[in-house]
């Protein structure tokens, strides 16, 4: 099982490698400060789960750590750019990067024997 520092650190590193992933695709100039901060609150998505489901037996996960969670999320991740969905473009960044950090935990959990229940 992954400890709260590795979340937080593969969390910070799929939000900035998905960062430039995406100015790279739209071919859009990439900045420091931004790709920090997309690292930044993807480290804290990374946490998330952990804060809702503590891991305080090897048994904890449950809906926060499911599959169903996890499609959830990234169903939400593909619905951000949709005109109906009223954000500013701050609360966009932040909702998307919160949702790469948090499928990023799913993603570590998801590789140990016990990996994900299907809901939880």
């Amino acid at each position: 099982m992954a400890n709260c520092a590795e979340h937080v650190t593969i969390g910070f590193i799929a939000g900035v490698g998905t960062y430039l992933g995406l100015r790279l695709l739209t071919k859009t100039t990439a900045s420091f400060g931004e790709a920090v901060l997309a690292g930044l609150i993807s480290a804290g998505g990374a946490a998330a789960p952990d804060l809702i489901e503590p891991a305080v037996h090897p048994n904890h996960r449950s809906f926060a750590h499911s599959l169903l969670a996890g499609g959830s999320i990234a169903k939400g991740l593909h619905s951000l750019h949709r005109p109906s969905v009223q954000l500013a473009p701050e609360e966009r960044f932040v909702a998307f990067f919160l949702g790469v950090g948090y499928l990023s935990h799913l993603f570590l959990d998801g590789r140990t024997p016990r990996g994900l229940p299907l809901v939880g």
